[in-house]
């Protein structure tokens, strides 16, 4: 209970693009063992920022959280819950699925007004 309750106290519900690429960089050394550079930390912010701005509980339709990812790409990837990292992964692991990197995946955005 009392992890429950600081995971909730520490995890903040909207994230400036700062926390966004941050955690991009943290989660991408993690678990893939690469550095990122920060052009792609920048590239997954704006992605991220544009479609929740940065609300980890944000909606639109059956879309949820940071990346709003959609139901399908939830099950596959993860980011069910609040915590924005879990978010942050489930976005990363799609966009490295889809894209190959966030660059290519801002470029499509610009585009289309999606990813």
């Amino acid at each position: 209970m009392i992890a429950l309750l600081a995971v909730a106290i520490l995890a903040p519900r909207h994230l400036t693009t700062a926390q966004i690429e941050t955690l991009y960089l943290r989660e991408t050394r993690a678990h893939y063992h690469t550095l990122a550079n920060r052009h792609e930390a920048r590239c997954f912010s704006r992605i991220i920022f544009r479609e929740s701005r940065g609300d980890t509980h944000c909606r639109t339709g059956r879309y949820f959280g940071l990346g709003q990812l959609g139901p399908p790409v939830r099950r596959r990837y993860g980011g069910n819950t609040t915590n924005p990292r879990e978010q942050i992964r489930a976005a990363i692991k799609y966009i490295r699925s889809r894209y190959h990197r966030p660059s290519r995946a801002w470029k499509h955005w610009q585009r289309h007004r999606s990813y």
